[in-house]
């Protein structure tokens, strides 16, 4: 999970894609009730593996990101106090070129804004957000999950243009909605758990006001459902009721299970299920409040004189949860080096080929079957290989599709 003060969301900065994805991959390493900031060691390999388009010279693409993040600036503005901090997003960068790790120090004014969050602030799962291939996708994504329990919110379009890091590019708002915000939107709606539509208001000729409606995403909800019904019978049903009921990410889900069994977090589910049913005011964090209670029952049950018999059974869990999560990472990595291969073969090709290979995408982009909808299909209708989108679409595509032969 990732939390950020609100302030911090709605702050002004701009950021590249990688920036942004090596941020939010940090911060998913911050602990829920840590009271300070730690050197933070990032895996290079692992990283590029969560986000599915990454290169695949990682160590030198994020190694540069972690460099540069020590002097891209954050401006934190609170209106109630009047107060404007300034300041970068990380405070010191080491690089273990062999062992490809980068471990960060992140600059102690993010503290109010990353630590200890008990109110006014905004948590969402990277898995919503790792599909996103534009730093104006992330930006508008943690801009509407702000209030997606109200189901709506109001922007000033000059506004939105500064928290979404646009206003020094697209000052017209015309480029803004073409270039910035409906890409974004699409992007939304097609790769994260909220769909959103926007309505402007005018004022003359002026555009005032941009009406935004939010949704949970009903097609990717429904996929994420599909994808742990699935998974129940890899990973056990305590691990997706975990997940399901209570908020909790898969690998936290993992890692609860291997700690007190498959068999008794089945048992207590129904208990932790009524406690917060006659607590007598909403549980706002189910997740701890699950944690907490699985905990005190693991603490009462009668031990039956095997310890040492529980504890290599949730040693050997624990070893296996890892040995799949390794598994996932490097198919991850494999998955990005057949693109680079699918695309380095379609550069090979003369110009017959590649006219080909163009061809036999636009039938299945206009068939559905190729990432992307029809926004990308416009773009690339429009733009052919010029916009983002359309060329990250036709990668996947070659490496899909065509692994043997681009053409």
């Amino acid at each position: 999970m990732i939390r950020q003060s609100n302030r911090l969301i709605e702050a002004q900065y701009q950021l590249s894609l990688a920036e942004k994805r090596f941020l939010v991959y940090l911060m998913c390493q911050i602990g829920e009730i840590d009271e300070h900031f730690d050197w933070y060691s990032v895996d290079l390999p692992a990283l590029a593996g969560v986000f599915p388009d990454s290169h695949r010279d990682v160590v030198s693409q994020f190694a540069d990101v972690a460099r540069s993040l020590r002097s891209k600036e954050v401006v934190v503005d609170d209106p109630a106090t009047g107060v404007v901090q300034r300041f970068n997003w990380l405070a010191a960068d080491e690089l273990d070129r062999n062992n490809r790790t980068v471990r960060v120090s992140i600059h102690p004014n993010l503290k109010e804004h990353l630590l200890q969050l008990k109110s006014v602030y905004t948590a969402y799962s990277l898995a919503n957000v790792s599909r996103l291939r534009s730093t104006y996708s992330f930006r508008l994504y943690e801009l509407l999950k702000q209030t997606q329990r109200l189901r709506k919110r109001t922007f000033d379009p000059d506004k939105l243009r500064r928290m979404m890091g646009a206003d020094e590019t697209y000052a017209r708002y015309s480029n803004f909605k073409q270039r910035v915000l409906d890409p974004a939107v699409a992007e939304v709606n097609d790769h994260t758990d909220l769909f959103c539509e926007y309505r402007a208001e005018k004022r003359g000729k002026k555009i005032v006001a941009l009406h935004f409606t939010i949704a949970t995403n009903a097609r990717t909800a429904a996929a994420e459902l599909a994808a742990k019904t699935a998974a129940a019978g890899e990973f056990g049903l305590a691990r997706t009721a975990l997940v399901g009921k209570f908020g909790f990410s898969d690998a936290e889900a993992g890692a609860m299970v291997d700690e007190y069994s498959e068999s008794f977090v089945l048992e207590k589910i129904p208990l932790v299920e009524q406690r917060m049913r006659q607590a007598p005011e909403p549980v706002r964090q189910p997740k701890a409040y699950a944690r907490k209670i699985l905990e005190q029952e693991w603490r009462q049950r009668p031990t039956g004189g095997a310890p040492a018999a529980e504890a290599e059974v949730r040693m050997l869990a624990r070893r296996a949860r890892m040995e799949r999560e390794q598994a996932d990472r490097e198919a991850a990595a494999a998955e990005a080096r057949a693109k680079e291969a699918a695309w380095a073969r379609y550069e090979a090709l003369d110009a017959e080929g590649k006219a080909a290979a163009r061809e036999a995408f636009t039938r299945d982009l206009e068939a559905g079957k190729a990432v992307g909808g029809p926004f990308v299909l416009r773009q690339w209708q429009a733009s052919g290989l010029d916009e983002a989108g359309p060329r990250l679409s036709f990668r996947i595509w070659l490496a899909r599709n065509r692994p043997g032969n681009a053409a």
